[in-house]
């Protein structure tokens, strides 16, 4: 990965790497947290995330099972259960053929898919496809089925990003002129979502592409100082015409309160240390909403407890830490500067998710990946996992590969 590879590789004179700034500080210590995880294989570290998401595939499952099974009937019980099962069966397949495949295999058709994501962005304020609900145009209906552009926007923008910054190379870093049209494209695409409105799906879109464009190799004042000037703004605009994010606010800073909001954090608190047990949460049997999704993660804490908590914690930093590794290990450019947009594309509505439900962050309806009750979400997450894990896997055939050629031409025979 370009610049993590850079600053390790770097032979220019000790006195001048020191630079006495904040920001010099910042990326020295990313530097060094980078050194330490680096490793020679990307395979190893690729496993352990794919178990960590297996593991939250399952949790996530016995959850929503369980809470459909004390809040809906016995006929609407079997149904919500072979929902779960049929989307959930689907991501399964997204994860596996994205790991088949991995982002080499989808890379000739990066800017097709990117542009159908595009169409469906706009298709939310197309009469006929547009299904609007809760005051916004989120969702399009395709085929029966209902989808969220924004999801797979989500992808689509890391994989054309990654495609650019591997082509481009080091003219990237160059001027304006090479990096204005990939600045724009991504800016017009958060801007779509942003005007829905999803304030929080824009800034995390907008968080994942400006730093796969920084880690791809574009100089701070060409991707961070803009993102952060874009954010500003992005927030000033919304909290100056919205109503609801000036509650939000305020419900943040104790101004204000929220029925929901409160009856979510109450019954993660209830939770104790090792919770009520699963089914017995009392919160669901109030009729508190959206606890299956927006709220899953104060479901954890009131019936597996703390316990549960630090668990599902602890699985998703084990995917950050060890797909970290994974990325470092990788030695092509484009496959690393992917898996690591996606794995961030993931792990950034995880953390806000959780800060939401802890009092850390305003309310906003995100969902918690692998965990929550959602289809295109679910989806499209992993599929992203399942990319990143296939470009350590690509790496891996690409390695033996040429080893088995190099063995041949050498008349080596090869152990089986």
């Amino acid at each position: 990965m370009s610049r993590f590879r850079r600053r390790k590789g770097d032979e220019s004179p000790a006195e001048m790497e020191v630079q006495h700034d904040l920001w010099s500080s910042v990326r020295e210590s990313f530097a060094g947290l980078a050194l330490k995880a680096t490793g020679p294989d990307p395979a190893k570290p690729a496993f352990i995330v794919l178990c960590c998401v297996l593991a939250l595939f399952g949790l996530g499952f016995l959850l929503q099972a369980s809470h459909a099974a004390t809040t809906v009937s016995y006929e609407g019980y079997q149904a919500e259960l072979v929902e779960q099962a049929r989307f959930r069966s689907a991501a399964l397949v997204c994860l596996l053929m994205g790991a088949r495949l991995g982002p080499q295999g989808f890379r000739r058709f990066v800017p097709h898919l990117f542009v159908v994501s595009m169409f469906l962005l706009v298709a939310v304020w197309i009469p006929g496809l547009a299904m609007p609900a809760n005051g916004a145009a989120r969702w399009v209906k395709i085929m029966g089925f209902s989808v969220q552009p924004s999801e797979i926007a989500r992808v689509t923008l890391i994989l054309w990003t990654a495609d650019r910054c591997a082509r481009l190379g080091d003219n990237l870093m160059n001027s304006w002129r090479t990096i204005l049209p990939v600045f724009m494209t991504g800016l017009i695409t958060c801007l779509l979502v942003f005007f829905e409105p999803d304030l929080g799906g824009s800034f995390i879109l907008m968080m994942c592409f400006f730093l796969t464009l920084f880690v791809g190799g574009a100089p701070a004042k060409k991707t961070v100082y803009p993102f952060a000037v874009l954010l500003a703004i992005g927030i000033f605009v919304a909290v100056s015409t919205q109503q609801y994010v000036r509650d939000r606010i305020a419900i943040l800073w104790g101004s204000g309160g929220n029925d929901q909001v409160s009856g979510a954090a109450q019954a993660m608190w209830n939770g104790g240390v090792f919770g009520q047990g699963l089914g017995q949460g009392l919160s669901r049997r109030s009729n508190l909403l959206y606890q299956d999704s927006d709220f899953v993660f104060s479901l954890i804490g009131e019936e597996l407890g703390a316990v549960g908590m630090v668990i599902v914690i602890g699985l998703f930093v084990s995917i950050a830490w060890f797909g970290l590794r994974m990325v470092l290990a990788i030695p092509d450019r484009f496959r690393a500067i992917t898996s690591f947009g996606l794995l961030l594309s993931v792990l950034l509505p995880a953390l806000i998710h959780m800060m939401v439900a802890v009092g850390l962050a305003p309310p906003k309806g995100m969902t918690l990946p692998f965990i929550s009750d959602g289809g295109t979400s679910l989806i499209m997450s992993s599929l992203a996992c399942g990319l990143a894990l296939g470009a350590a896997r690509s790496f891996q055939r690409s390695g033996a590969s040429e080893k088995t050629s190099q063995a041949s031409e050498n008349h080596i025979p090869i152990a089986r």
